[in-house]
């Protein structure tokens, strides 16, 4: 692959690059990264003829060893992150937001080399013809998001199941010194639960605790609805015991729980009971009762339905 060093990208609009690009040959461009940029591109490929392209962060992870009482720094693999696809076509746009929407693409400072944006170029479509690009590139630098920054991108991340993402956010957050809050937990909770991960959900409640950060209404519902979602309701009900002890602490303030979840709390404890009876009812039916133990299965399931849909 032809590579150049990373390079500083000046802010603003830069001008328009001609490139050409021999026959199957590869090229790479590579943009030194801030932090906290937006950076776009606009690729047109010239003649109407198809090439791949791909774009992806990547961060040097270097560590060290004690050689005869000197340390050496060795090279690790690089850590990369995509943020486009390898594609094949005639005209590519696109940008990296490493504000908000690409905030998860850079890991800690502190564990590699300085970052880049690298855009990869590859002529191997039309192998023997070689091809000439346009490339346009600018550069605004934006203000280091906090942590109501970081919520958002994480709450986006429930409509499209995106809990990978979301946990990554949250590694990001640690990385650059901004603290959770309960509603960062609540939103990483809820990508947990659109994606069906119930175990990584009860992770970031138990997270939360580590944090000192006091677990609310909305970090319980997402839990208790997602271990309910995904068939675990003795889970659920040990849930809705730490919910019943955390509304009954006097030492919180008044406004701690929600007043929709202090009226829901006497339904949920009805339904945990009858969870429990026919439970309990499995457990003592006998093996040869074949229809009863049917019956009791088919009510347990209607039950979990019904909690669900009035969760």
């Amino acid at each position: 692959m032809s590579e150049r060093s990373p390079t500083e990208l000046a802010e603003g609009e830069g001008p328009t690059e001609k490139i050409e690009i021999l026959a199957a040959a590869r090229f790479a461009r590579k943009l030194l990264l801030d932090g906290h940029e937006r950076i776009t591109w606009n690729i047109q490929v010239l003649d109407g003829y198809d090439i791949f392209f791909s774009a992806k962060v990547i961060q040097d992870q270097r560590s060290e060893i004690l050689c005869e009482g000197h340390r050496v720094g060795l090279r690790g693999v690089d850590r990369s992150r995509v943020v486009a696809e390898r594609t094949r076509g005639t005209h590519f746009s696109g940008q990296l937001d490493l504000s908000l929407e690409h905030a998860g693409c850079l890991g800690d400072a502190a564990g590699g080399g300085r970052p880049y944006l690298q855009l990869e170029f590859d002529n191997y479509f039309s192998y023997f013809t070689p091809k000439t690009i346009t490339l346009q590139q600018s550069k605004s630098a934006s203000a280091a998001p906090d942590v109501e920054s970081y919520n958002s991108a994480i709450a986006s991340c429930e409509g499209q199941k995106q809990w990978e993402r979301a946990l990554s956010l949250m590694d990001r957050m640690l990385g650059v010194g901004i603290s959770p809050n309960a509603s960062s937990f609540a939103a990483t909770i809820g990508a947990c639960k659109s994606a069906g991960q119930w175990a990584m959900a009860l992770d970031q409640l138990g997270s939360m605790r580590h944090a000192g950060v006091l677990p609310d209404t909305a970090c319980y519902t997402a839990a208790i609805d997602t271990c309910e979602a995904c068939g675990h309701g003795e889970l659920a009900i040990r849930l809705m015991h730490e919910l019943g002890q955390v509304a009954s602490d006097e030492s919180l303030p008044d406004d701690y729980l929600s007043e929709q979840a202090l009226l829901q709390m006497p339904r949920r404890t009805d339904l945990e009971e009858l969870e429990l009876l026919l439970a309990e009812s499995l457990e003592k039916c006998p093996p040869d009762a074949t229809e009863l133990f049917h019956h009791l299965r088919s009510a347990k399931r209607s039950l979990a339905t019904y909690a669900a849909s009035h969760g």
